[in-house]
């Protein structure tokens, strides 16, 4: 199992060690557009567009790394805004965008924090 990582050209990399929880969720969505006519009958609208994201659940971070990540998610990835590479648990790199809005860590112990983030694997 590799290090997780957040980087980005000209930016100082997040590196988030190995306090992955498992399981590692890898959602997929298939954007439709679903309705009922008024007679009852299903309507599906495939839009062709498949959506693959990664939702990290992290434990155990220190402070210097929840200050890290409290300006990535500002300054860097913007929320939505801006792409990086996330490195993930097999070494493997993605082109990502951060699709929180609310970066939420709370302190559980001894300076120690927790996340959950989602991201939206860029294709």
């Amino acid at each position: 199992m590799a290090d997780i990582m957040f980087r980005k050209s000209g930016y100082s990399p997040v590196t988030f060690g190995r306090s992955l929880r498992y399981p590692v969720e890898r959602p997929q969505e298939v954007i439709q557009v679903v309705e009922r006519t008024a007679g009852g009958e299903l309507q599906v609208e495939n839009l062709g567009i498949t959506v693959s994201r990664r939702r990290l659940v992290l434990n155990g971070l220190s402070a210097t790394v929840f200050a890290d990540l409290k300006t990535w998610h500002s300054d860097v990835a913007v929320g939505a805004l801006n792409e990086f590479y996330y490195d993930d648990e097999n070494g493997s790199a993605n082109l990502v965008r951060w699709i929180d809005d609310t970066l939420n860590m709370p302190e559980y112990f001894g300076g120690k924090y927790s996340v959950e983030i989602t991201l939206e694997i860029v294709t």
